[in-house]
């Protein structure tokens, strides 16, 4: 029998109290019955991992936090919600920590959820939230929502205006840089080693040397060419993959 409770975790880093109207004291508190609002918990976990990744220092240590997920029928009308809010889908959550210089980023990448979940959806850009769902096509939508709340007046925003306004530094590998690098180069070294003797265990072949003797002999050679000054330390400051 399974126990599900407050923490249970629906997707890896957001649980069904995240996602539930904790402050109603009506039930249901949080549903997710049916594939379609399973999706979107998946599709805000892709949002969560993109804002991790890309934006490491605001989001790396507490993720996405949310500000509204689920709502039930009497706490929707309390919140002041639209009767047909998709919040009351669970397809539906809004996140209060996502700077509003990101917005429009956050809104692009949303789109591409959408696109690769075959969902219409919408971002809502509030004074203190951004919302996302992935149900607009309940109002009627064919194509992806972006509605800017911020002024007196609600404001459609044309999606030929969905252009980052964070510029980020594009990153590429330098292969010369990385066969300097003596961390870089055992991992490396480590999974060629095991592969031959892997090949050639398939074969019956017992090599009279084990593959610990030769990543021994190989970790004094690297060491005698960081000695040399041939190979980098990977923690000095400044050596990146960026160019």
């Amino acid at each position: 029998m399974v126990t599900v409770s407050d923490e249970t975790r629906i997707v890896l880093h957001f649980t069904i109290k995240e996602q539930a109207n904790n402050e109603s004291d009506e039930e249901p508190k949080f549903r997710c019955e049916n594939q379609e609002s399973l999706d979107h918990q998946y599709m805000i976990e892709e949002l969560r991992m993109y804002a991790v990744n890309t934006f490491p220092k605001i989001f790396a240590k507490v993720g996405l936090i949310v500000s509204s997920g689920f709502r039930n029928f009497l706490f929707n009308i309390k919140c002041g919600g639209d009767p047909k809010s998709t919040h009351k889908d669970s397809r539906a959550t809004d996140f209060n920590n996502i700077p509003e210089n990101l917005y429009m980023d956050f809104a692009i990448e949303w789109l591409r959820i959408c696109i690769a979940y075959n969902k219409i959806g919408g971002c809502e850009f509030g004074v203190d939230y951004i919302h996302f769902d992935s149900f607009s096509d309940k109002f009627g939508y064919s194509e992806f929502r972006l509605i800017d709340r911020r002024g007196s007046e609600p404001k459609k925003l044309d999606l030929k205006d969905m252009v980052p306004t964070v510029t980020r530094k594009e990153k590429t590998m330098d292969l010369k840089l990385r066969f300097k690098n003596k961390k870089w180069l055992i991992t490396f070294l480590s999974a060629i080693v095991a592969f031959v003797y892997q090949m050639l265990g398939m074969f019956g072949i017992v090599p009279a040397i084990s593959p610990d003797s030769i990543m021994q002999f190989l970790g004094i050679l690297l060491n005698v060419l960081m000695a040399l000054g041939i190979l980098i330390d990977p923690t000095t400051k400044g050596i990146s993959d960026e160019k």
